[in-house]
């Protein structure tokens, strides 16, 4: 029998029995779900899937709720929004687990630090220098002078010595001088953007805007690029060396440099929007004159450039590093370029600026010396080199291997993937709302030749006990205690290894939130 009602204003029939997830889904409506797994047998345990019937005044899960003559179903009001935040909030009440390291959250690019160390001990040089370029375009320069935040911040000094973050990119930078990074093209076609300056941020803008297929022109008023940083690093770093190498990168991707050409006195403004599509200002700090004459209003009174996307009242003129605001740190303004070039990119493809909004980010705090004794297992006991203490210490290959193998891989395995992370983005959960004062130690469990299970990270979905179940594994994987305690593991205490035998592959793949994931991330599925 067929069964009428309405979904989102959509009038709808489906057969008796099926259940609102189904027909929503037939009608092309999306309802979230973080326990459901399609073509094995369900429970509700999640209730993400909650939608608002509104003939009854009722949520429901959408998930096991059986149509019914006369529903009027509401998937997306405010109401529901709340209830599935609410349910979010309260999942990550006891979720333990980063899903960055302390280490990413500390650099000032925001460069995937843990990929590139897993690419290093990997051997694989190539890609560890493709992930630095991703967020660093300037890695032969930053690796002498960033104080490395990183290294500070690392949990692995909390035992001996952290990880030699800055010494590795060295290496990778030495290593691969002529490695050019492109990154995926987000404009529709080729445009011509002027840079005005050869600083951090600059060359950071006009790397990315290489990178993705325009073309791109430095304007600097020095007679090579990094002027200051050089003045100022050389005697003790000597870094012209690692300046004419990022600069020798920048002109392999195309990009053509305009040296002793100073804006407002050898070129103007308007004569650069008649000949580019774009400009980006990134001189460095400047007074009040300067923007007077660019008739640009002074950026220190947050008018001249939006600080978010970095576009000035000016059409399709930008401003980033020093020139926006004064920056301590070059790494800042590295940042600063990127962004900027981003945004240009953006509004140069689709007529509108807009930066992606930062990910959601679960943190654990401090750990306890029996929590860091957890990550060991998994990491090198080699010991530490102090390269923060020595900036010019090149690493050989070999000692980069073993350095990066000492990474406690304190990152969520699973990061890109979980589900429960892009919700939380979605909803703009508040991670605290429900969280207790104390939480339970972190465990990791690796008695498996392959995977890794956190229990901390596990969200009660069921996902995997169904799989082992199904595939007639001989343990399997079960709940465990009952009420607030309840948790997913190996009956009888027996190892991972025995209780997914031939499923080990199938439920990594489906569990939501990376508790059970691949001791190597970037082993396939």
């Amino acid at each position: 029998m067929m069964i009428s009602l309405i979904i989102d204003g959509k009038k709808i029939k489906a057969a008796s029995g099926t259940t609102i997830l189904k027909a929503a889904s037939k009608a092309d409506i999306h309802i979230p779900t973080l326990c459901f797994l399609k073509d094995y047998p369900h429970h509700t345990s999640c209730m993400m899937c909650v939608v608002k019937d509104k003939s009854t005044d009722r949520l429901i899960p959408a998930c096991t709720a059986a149509v019914e003559p006369g529903m009027d179903i509401e998937t997306d009001s405010q109401e529901v929004l709340d209830a599935r935040r609410t349910t979010l909030e309260l999942l990550l009440s006891e979720h333990i687990g980063d899903c960055e390291a302390p280490c990413r959250r500390a650099c000032p690019t925001h460069m995937d630090i843990p990929k590139m160390l897993r690419h290093t001990s990997g051997n694989d040089f190539e890609q560890a220098l493709n992930t630095v370029l991703e967020h660093i375009p300037l890695p032969a320069l930053l690796s002498k002078i960033c104080p490395a935040p990183c290294e500070k911040i690392c949990r692995r000094k909390d035992y001996d010595q952290p990880v030699a973050i800055q010494a590795l990119i060295r290496m990778l930078a030495r290593q691969n001088k002529e490695k050019l990074f492109v990154p995926p093209r987000t404009s529709g076609s080729r445009k011509k953007i002027a840079v005005c300056g050869a600083g951090p941020a600059g060359l950071s803008a006009a790397f990315y805007l290489a990178s993705s297929g325009n073309s791109v022109s430095i304007f600097e008023k020095n007679t090579r690029a990094c002027h200051t940083i050089c003045r100022e690093f050389e005697t003790t770093l000597h870094i012209t060396q690692a300046v004419e190498q990022e600069t020798a990168r920048l002109q392999a991707l195309g990009v053509n440099f305009h040296f002793t050409t100073e804006l407002g006195k050898d070129i103007t403004l308007k004569r650069l929007l008649k000949d580019f599509n774009a400009v980006i200002i990134a001189t460095g700090t400047q007074d009040p004159k300067f923007w007077k004459n660019l008739r640009l209003e002074y950026p220190d009174k947050d008018a001249a450039a939006d600080h978010h996307t970095y576009e000035t009242g000016e059409k399709k003129v930008f401003v980033c590093g020093s020139a926006l605001h004064p920056l301590k740190l070059a790494a800042n303004a590295v940042k600063q370029g990127r962004e900027c070039a981003l945004s240009v990119d953006d509004c140069l493809g689709t007529g509108e600026a807009r930066l992606k909004p930062r990910q959601f980010d679960s943190h654990i705090g401090r750990l306890q010396p029996e929590e860091i004794k957890e990550y060991l297992k998994s990491a090198s006991m080699l010991a530490g080199i102090a390269s923060v203490q020595n900036k010019n210490l090149i690493l050989t290959p070999a000692q980069s291997i073993k350095q990066a193998e000492r990474c406690l891989h304190c990152d969520c395995r699973e990061a890109s993937s979980c589900a429960l992370r892009t919700y939380s983005t979605q909803y703009q959960v508040r991670a605290s709302r429900y969280k207790s004062p104390e939480r339970k130690p972190v465990r990791i469990i690796n008695s498996h030749p392959f995977v890794v299970y956190e229990p901390g990270k596990c969200i009660k979905c069921g996902r995997c006990v169904r799989i082992t179940a199904a595939k007639r594994e001989s343990l399997g994987l079960t709940f465990i205690g009952r009420g607030f305690d309840i948790e997913v593991g190996v009956p009888f205490n027996q190892a991972l290894s025995k209780a997914l035998t031939h499923t080990a592959k199938e439920c990594v793949r489906f569990c939501p939130t990376g508790a059970l994931a691949f001791l190597s991330q970037e082993e396939e599925l």
